[in-house]
């Protein structure tokens, strides 16, 4: 299932979840079917609810940049706040 790597969950994949949510699967199944951990699935789906509990794939789509503003791949660290180096 893991690859060693992490890749975001794809716009089909997230419209997938979304039919299996109607449709009552676990996220266990979910995760399953789409060959991702069940802790991806639960990630994704507490991240990105909606306002009203819901789930919506282009709202998710949108989250990620707002979430990452640096388009890195990594979230940025708040230059204001000292680094919590051990070295």
């Amino acid at each position: 299932m893991s690859e060693g790597r992490y890749r975001h969950l794809t716009f089909e994949e997230r419209e997938q979840i979304v039919v299996w949510r109607l449709e009552g699967l676990s996220q266990t199944a979910m995760a399953r079917r789409v060959g991702r951990s069940s802790s991806t699935i639960n990630r994704e789906l507490a991240r990105n609810r909606l306002p009203s509990g819901g789930y919506q794939p282009s709202f998710a789509e949108g989250s990620y940049p707002a979430r990452n503003p640096s388009g890195d791949g990594v979230a940025s660290r708040d230059p204001t706040r000292p680094s919590t180096s051990l070295a």
